[in-house]
């Protein structure tokens, strides 16, 4: 009787330590209710074996076997899979809406509404075509056509060599991220030696894997030993307690013409190039080197060229109110003496030709001559020699190639001017050599640089808006060349067949970009729903709920306060009994 009452008093004492782990553990969820990462835990209670006296089996009490954490690891994969999803999307939309408003559309300072206002003012020309103030109007439109498409260009490529960064910053918070899963797994696996789980461990592994997740698309696997080994691309990130990080390598170390971009690597296996298929990597490396953005880039450089070649071939083969004294072309030929049509011009010349017309200082005409065009056969040199041989007999006007291979075309006598028009019916210019070398042109820009990261108003017109041709005649009103630069409005020049014009041709692009941004935004949100479905189904397993603590509290402090009580009746039983026998 005396084994069975001291067996009592350890079934109580085992009950109070049992009551106060779960004390200890409700106390443990309510202060980490808001704790991030923070994964709900629970007793894992087990009875002890049943001890036999005489006839008869007794219960001795029960222990606390493990604590565990409460959570359900196929939610928490299905989570990661669909969160490095969100995370790509997430980045597509922030910088397509970032693109959206680089082109500024629809607003009054945008490309569309450039492109609207030079041809309104040219219209205005054919109405107006001596009028200084309209030809101002023309100037300060083409100017504000050229720098809007500047800004965007700038800009758009500005915003590539930002997201070229965020994918170095991207990739060295990778490498952080495993770098710390792989130390966890070190303090996880010797936290665990013994018979303890690592519950504080555990969770911030797994939060950091959550982060990841979002980074990158990782494969996630669990090893016996309770680490877990993370993969990208077959590349193993994070092997039991070590880590590889990956690493960038320049894509102008492999190909020089395509600009110092990041590519993503496998530092340990030879610089592998990975395949990252979602995550933030993903969204950034889409913005940069994806189908949009060099899209937008590519009709940008489009719509300027044309603007340039469609303009300038017009305007070229016109007459302002005053016309040169010396003029030297905008473009070089890489070699004087070779051929025009494999000259590296920005346009390629063609066979035909094109006039010059010198005048004296009465703007009487003194003569004009037609310079033919081979353009396999005719260099720059041969074309300079036609011209002078043209006007050897009054020596009125010279042709010279400078140092840099340009044109330059002036006047012998003071108070002479010339033309590239002249009296009399005249096709023009049908070779295209003017629009070619840059001569006579609204328009000029830099073919090293890109038509549309450097377009501009001629400095010429610029300086003097009385060179803007609007005429194709020495005669007082002419406004047949400012007709034909209006009618470029209407005109399909751009697309598939050339089926678009100018305007219908950036109003596509603006509708593409919309329509991706839109999807984009479509996806990102379908997507965080999926998440936080996936994230609340994971709380609700995982997440500390306050009123169910609140019962577990009550219900550990109730069994304690019983369990004081029978170890005190059993200590007063045994008084009795010790006096009695005493």
């Amino acid at each position: 009787m005396v084994v069975s009452l001291f067996s009592m008093l350890s079934l109580g004492s085992n009950a109070l330590q049992t009551q106060q782990i779960l004390l200890d553990i409700a106390g443990q969820n309510v202060a980490n209710a808001s704790t991030e990462g923070y994964t709900r835990q629970r007793a894992d209670i087990l009875q002890y074996q049943s001890v036999r006296i005489g006839g008869l089996l007794f219960g001795v009490g029960s222990r606390v076997d493990t604590i565990a954490r409460i959570r359900e690891s196929l939610l928490d994969d299905r989570f990661r899979r669909e969160n490095s999803v969100m995370g790509e999307y997430s980045i597509r939309m922030d910088y397509l809406s970032q693109i959206e408003d680089i082109l500024a559309e629809p607003s009054q300072e945008g490309i569309a509404q450039a492109l609207a206002n030079f041809f309104d003012s040219l219209e205005e020309l054919t109405n107006n075509p001596e009028d200084e103030g309209v030809r101002t109007t023309v100037s300060q439109s083409g100017v504000a056509l050229a720098d809007s498409i500047n800004m965007s260009y700038e800009l758009l490529n500005n915003l590539r060599t930002t997201t070229n960064d965020f994918i170095r910053t991207t990739v060295d918070k990778i490498n952080t991220l495993a770098a710390e899963i792989s130390e966890l797994n070190k303090q996880i696996t010797g936290l665990e030696a013994g018979s303890g789980t690592a519950n504080a461990a555990l969770d911030s592994r797994d939060l950091l894997l959550n982060q990841l997740s979002e980074l990158a698309s990782v494969e996630i696997r669990r090893n016996d030993n309770g680490t877990v080994s993370v993969y990208l691309d077959g590349y193993g990130l994070v092997q039991d307690f070590s880590y590889n990080p990956i690493g960038l390598r320049l894509t102008s170390d492999i190909d020089p013409t395509r600009g110092d971009f990041y590519e993503v690597v496998a530092a340990g296996d030879g610089n592998r190039p990975l395949n990252v298929q979602s995550g933030d990597l993903r969204g950034y490396l889409d913005i940069r080197d994806g189908v949009t953005t060099n899209q937008v880039l590519a009709d940008l450089d489009t719509l300027a060229l044309e603007v340039i070649e469609e303009v300038n071939r017009i305007h070229s083969q016109g007459q302002g109110l005053v016309r040169y004294d010396s003029l030297t072309s905008d473009y070089a030929v890489s070699d004087a003496d070779a051929a025009l049509s494999g000259a590296d011009l920005p346009f390629t010349p063609q066979d035909g030709s094109f006039f010059l017309a010198a005048y004296d200082s009465q703007g009487q005409l003194l003569e004009q001559h037609e310079i033919t065009i081979d353009a396999d056969t005719d260099t720059l040199n041969t074309v300079a020699a036609q011209i002078n041989a043209a006007f050897a007999s009054g020596g009125r006007l010279t042709a010279t190639v400078t140092a840099d291979n340009r044109l330059m075309v002036e006047t012998s006598t003071p108070g002479d001017t010339f033309s590239f028009v002249g009296d009399g019916a005249q096709e023009g210019d049908t070779s295209d050599f003017l629009l070619s070398m840059g001569i006579n042109s609204f328009f000029t820009f830099d073919p090293e640089a890109g038509a549309a990261a450097s377009m501009a108003v001629s400095d010429a017109i610029q300086n003097d808006v009385a060179l803007i041709s609007a005429g194709r005649s020495t005669g007082p009103g002419d406004n047949s060349n400012a007709l034909a630069l209006a009618q470029l409005r209407n005109t399909p020049l751009l697309g598939a067949n050339t089926t678009a014009t100018l305007e219908e041709f950036f109003q596509a692009t603006l509708t593409t970009l919309g329509y991706t941004t839109q999807l984009a935004t479509d996806r990102q949100e379908i997507q965080t729903g999926v998440v936080d479905g996936i994230a609340n189904m994971r709380d609700a397993i995982a997440g500390v709920w306050l009123d169910e603590e609140g019962v577990n509290i009550i219900r550990a402090q109730q069994a304690y306060e019983a369990s004081a009580r029978f170890i005190s009746a059993v200590s007063d039983v045994l008084d009795i009994l010790l006096e009695q026998v005493g």
